[in-house]
């Protein structure tokens, strides 16, 4: 693939995105559901992508209440605009509060499709009432299981109970079947010279604090508050550089953690991978015209990891890539299956629970200056230890964590700044490693079209395992936000309240490679009634396999 000048970029962008207003959260297609698993339908079909899954799945699961909901969360929300969240926020300062959905007929700006898309997201719930604290809850329990296999299916259950203007408590378990805890085998009694781990047979287990937490909201003054969790959490900051471990698009603390992933077709339902100890926020602290907000927070806790996320070290000739594929066992697979490499020793395909321990210390602070301008500093510290083996187990190149230290740190600065229809937001980080990283977008509200262009840097050796930036996904590793330069412009236009036409195009290049890629997508969609639709896209995707860093020679390796 012939290289692109960076000179030509912009020109790029200007020639290939024709001007087409964008989603406060820009989706390439509109999300149109009624349950779970029309999300999951849109993930299969390559609608959506893994975190675009992810978030609408959370969302789904915790709708927005109208009543309560802050600029920042109504951007959460799939088809509004900005001038749409706006107009909400408008007309609920003159109502006071939205009786039921209903009432978001009434407002002008919103769209059919655009009302279409936020009502499986939302909920209107009663305003709170100081003087009369309720109690409110729901809880959800079930079996999960997929008849066409021979594996168990999964018991959950999970529960919610909030005191307003107290705190929350939440708590999930799950039952279902899983290896047992694994054992490394230093020096294997057979002569073989390669270690191994070895797993007890699959059996029942059971994880009765799959989620578990209690948190507690209480007011310092008019606006300031003091927040506190202790349990499941998940935090996030900035730009999403740094440090974050949430499903939303701009995160902004930490949020309580309850959420469990149900997959019907596998039968299975697995908790998310969050945070496990305690955080404390005071935000909205006033100092004249501007507020602080600052976060502290730790963690500690064993995490599940699949085989192929860590290594044995070894100076094998016939195994370039040092992968774990023989390494495993077990207990029952001493007959030699398809897959095995000497006496039972096979490719396990397992996800195996307690490999390694995490433990995370980390802060934020946030000054804002009015509602539209702030300036963040986050940083955190990690330590990561394999919880079987020795020094020979390590993280393998495709795993999320660096393979070649086990402490870890970050530090970043983030910024935003708002002026008439532009809304810009900055954030740089700097890993331990001395790896760096930069992501930028700006946001641009013009009427009836609404556009947001990013550009994004990320060294080779920024490893932050911790980040969920905007990136594509490397092409060697499956990794994201590593080894990458590139910019992405997204736009939208409602051509007319019927007709919405959205396209984006990314252009990056790998460092290392040295090569470029392209990415670009127009749709079309036309509401012909309330209840039909016509969709028209083109998407071309150019992502050279071959040189981008994944040699067709297995034999060859790449100085990475």
């Amino acid at each position: 693939m012939n290289r692109i000048p960076i000179r030509y970029a912009a020109l790029l962008l200007a020639v290939c995105c024709v001007p087409l207003s964008a989603s406060a959260e820009l989706y390439d297609v509109p999300i149109l559901i009624e349950t779970e698993q029309d999300i999951r339908d849109l993930y299969s079909n390559g609608d959506i992508n893994e975190d675009e899954l992810e978030r609408l799945l959370v969302l789904f699961d915790e709708p927005v209440d109208l009543n309560s909901a802050d600029r920042d969360e109504l951007y959460e929300l799939p088809g509004l605009t900005y001038g749409m969240v706006d107009a909400i926020l408008r007309v609920r300062a003159e109502r006071t509060v939205f009786e039921s959905f209903g009432d978001l007929l009434d407002i002008a700006e919103l769209s059919d499709s655009a009302l279409q898309q936020i009502r499986p997201f939302v909920v209107v719930e009663p305003p709170f009432r100081l003087e009369i604290p309720e109690f409110r809850g729901k809880a959800r329990t079930g079996y999960v299981d997929n008849l066409s296999d021979e594996a168990v299916g999964t018991t959950f259950a999970r529960t919610q109970l909030i005191l307003e203007e107290v705190g929350e408590v939440g708590w999930a378990g799950i039952l279902d079947e899983q290896p047992g805890l694994l054992r490394f085998v230093a020096e294997p009694s057979d002569g073989n010279t390669r270690p191994y781990f070895l797993s007890a047979e699959q059996s029942l287990q059971m994880n009765p604090l799959a989620k578990l937490y209690i948190s507690t909201d209480q007011r310092l003054g008019e606006d300031a508050r003091l927040r506190a969790i202790a349990g499941s959490f998940v935090a996030g900051f900035g730009e999403r550089l740094t440090f974050d471990t949430t499903t939303k698009a701009n995160p902004n603390g930490w949020y309580e953690d309850r959420h469990l992933y149900f997959s019907a077709d596998r039968g299975v339902v697995t908790p998310r991978r969050g945070l496990f100890g305690g955080a404390i926020t005071v935000e909205k602290l006033a100092v004249g015209a501007t507020t602080f907000d600052w976060t502290v927070f730790a963690s500690r806790q064993r995490h599940r990891l699949y085989q192929y996320d860590f290594n044995l070290i070894v100076d094998d000739p016939n195994d370039p890539f040092q992968t774990a594929k023989s390494y495993f066992s077990l207990e029952d697979a001493a007959g030699g299956p398809d897959g095995c490499y000497k006496e039972g020793r096979c490719h396990a395909y397992e996800t195996f629970d307690e490999v390694f321990q995490e433990t995370i210390v980390g802060a934020n602070q946030t000054v804002r200056f009015g509602e539209r301008h702030q300036l963040g500093l986050t940083g955190y510290w990690a330590r990561n230890q394999f919880v079987v083996g020795d020094d020979q187990i390590v993280f393998s190149p495709s795993a999320r964590y660096p393979q070649d230290r086990k402490t870890l740190w970050s530090v970043g600065l983030d910024a935003g700044v708002g002026f008439g229809v532009f809304d810009t937001r900055m954030e740089w980080s700097m890993m331990d490693s001395g790896g760096h990283a930069v992501f930028g977008r700006v946001i641009a509200d013009l009427d009836r079209t609404e556009v947001e262009w990013s550009g994004r840097y990320y060294q080779s050796e920024y490893d932050n395992p911790y980040n969920r930036a905007r990136a594509q996904r490397d092409e060697f590793f499956g990794l994201t936000a590593r080894d990458e330069a590139g910019t992405r412009l997204r736009v939208a236009s409602k051509i007319s309240r019927e007709w919405t036409v959205k396209s984006h195009l990314d252009v990056w290049q790998r460092l290392v490679a040295e090569t470029w890629n392209l990415e670009y997508q127009v749709r079309s969609d036309w509401d012909i009634t309330k209840t039909v639709r016509w969709g028209t896209w083109l998407k071309i995707n150019d992502k050279d396999l071959a040189t981008s860093g994944r040699s067709e020679t297995y034999g060859e390796s790449v100085e990475y």
